[in-house]
């Protein structure tokens, strides 16, 4: 690496330098706990320096629970835990508003000619525009921690907190891209913390030279740190088209215009937290404590955060759902039992992501079928709610379950399941990710009226005409029996 530094195809760091090395942005408290280690493999030519104690990378629950939901072809397993053991590729997108846009692009454009050297990028070709790039033989702790990167780290610590360039995990710029963005739209973000996604969608509002803004954001967060986390981040941009709020995604509120409507969104973004084991290339930590019972307890909570946003969306509106699991229960479940509910009186269907998203990234569309475990065995899991026992029902949720062969339920996701995209980091060279787009209808739902019902409806009323007409006839013949006594 020390050669690699000195070599020609990098001089445009050297005006960089001096200045980032003693004019250093301070960091931000983290959020997330890091591993005190990565494993990743060691370039050509490069020995570790010193002993290094390797966290331990495997847990016999996650290769038996997701082997068993076939989350991947068998074919690909081995080749899908491999690649889960490295390190996590660093990333960065490119701010096109910044006045330093055009520089930048060139100089990592010379970097990538060199394709021998560890600090050559790669141009995402999925990205627009050409503005996200990955180093593949890089990771981020690798350059956060070794000195023989300090000159890279300063110098993309330095663009990074001038608003130039935002450090990002690749497969993570996906939902932002999938929401189609148009001039003049309201955007929601639900669970916009840490602000990677929010300040990509901020950005993409002045993709357009035409106009200085092109939409307003409003990014939403509950907790408190993260929320001044997520206001320091999308600061740094210079944009007056975001507003941040601290709520419960689950409950945000109804906005009241000044002509007495409802303000509803023209696309929602519903990154909902999740167990978060497609990170485990970026946070090892996370092997050692993995447990499928994770997945159950934020079932519920990430549904009602979708349903809430398809509610606030307008007719016709789109929202992206995503979350950084492989878990079937808080990917396929979450969004089908959205699809069967009305939402405002609309239904909502899933629509494909960007082709060159999903090509790019050779994403696998969702499941047909999913187990759920056992709450208190991880060793037991079942099909249908119907095999769980009457003791624990109450902890299982129905919508936690695979619709039934040929019911109703499995028709409707055997269309939309094709839509839905889980990526996975031994096909696109990155993390975990889970993405589905929905669509609102524009016209509100009518509700079939059933022939039962009209038979219900018939007979009710020919008993409601029986007893009147039995009513009148006792009343007739009381006031016979009257004039009679009289």
């Amino acid at each position: 690496c020390s050669s690699d530094l000195d070599h020609p195809t990098i001089s445009c760091l050297k005006p960089w330098q001096t200045h980032c090395l003693n004019k250093m942005p301070k960091r931000g408290r983290r959020v997330r706990p890091r591993a005190t280690t990565v494993p990743v493999a060691p370039t050509k030519g490069e020995d570790r320096e010193g002993p290094e104690e390797k966290p331990a990378l495997s847990n016999a629950q996650f290769e038996a629970y997701y082997r068993r939901q076939k989350i991947c072809p068998e074919d690909e397993w081995e080749a899908f835990l491999s690649a889960l053991r490295t390190g996590l590729p660093a990333a960065a997108r490119v701010n096109a508003g910044a006045h330093t846009a055009t520089n930048l692009l060139t100089q990592l454009a010379r970097l990538s000619a060199h394709e021998s050297s560890a600090l050559a990028p790669r141009k995402l070709p999925w990205f627009p525009k050409g503005l996200g790039w990955q180093w593949d033989h890089l990771d981020s702790w690798r350059i956060r921690t070794s000195s023989e990167l300090k000159k890279l780290k300063a110098w993309l610590c330095w663009l990074q907190g001038h608003g130039s360039l935002s450090r990002q995990e690749a497969v993570s710029m996906v939902p932002p891209l999938c929401l189609d963005l148009q001039k003049g739209q309201v955007l929601l973000d639900l669970c916009a913390a840490p602000g990677s996604k929010a300040s990509q969608i901020i950005e993409m509002l002045h993709w357009d030279d035409d106009d200085d803004c092109q939409g307003v954001l409003i990014a939403n967060e509950l907790v408190p740190k993260r929320a001044d986390l997520l206001t320091h981040t999308v600061q740094r941009l210079g944009s007056g088209s975001f507003v941040v709020t601290q709520l419960d995604a689950q409950y945000f509120p109804s906005i009241t215009c000044a002509d007495g409507s409802e303000l509803l969104f023209d696309r929602v973004l519903a990154d909902v937290p999740c167990s978060g084991d497609g990170t485990l290339r970026k946070s090892p930590e996370l092997w050692k404590k993995w447990t499928p019972l994770d997945a159950i307890g934020l079932h519920h909570r990430q549904y009602t955060i979708l349903t809430r946003g398809l509610d606030l969306l307008k007719p016709g509106g789109r929202l992206v759902y995503s979350t950084c699991s492989f878990n079937p229960l808080e990917d396929e479940a979450v969004v089908l039992a959205a699809l069967l509910k009305l939402h405002g009186g609309y239904r909502v269907s899933l629509t494909p992501l960007p082709e060159a998203v999903s090509n790019g990234l050779g994403g696998c569309e969702g499941l047909a079928s999913w187990v759920v475990p056992h709450p208190e065995d991880t060793l037991t899991c079942w099909e249908t709610a119907d095999e769980v026992p009457q003791d624990l029902k109450e902890k299982l949720r129905p919508s936690l379950f695979a619709p039934r062969s040929s019911s109703a339920e499995a028709v409707l996701w055997e269309k939309m399941r094709s839509h839905c995209r889980r990526f996975l980091p031994h096909r696109s060279t990155g993390g975990g990710f889970f993405v589905a787009v929905f669509i609102k209808d524009r016209e509100p739902a009518q509700e079939p009226k059933t022939p039962r019902k009209r038979q219900v409806a018939q007979s009710n009323f020919q008993c409601i005409d029986g007893a009147l007409s039995l009513l009148g006839s006792c009343w007739s013949q009381a006031m016979q029996v009257m004039r009679l006594q009289q």
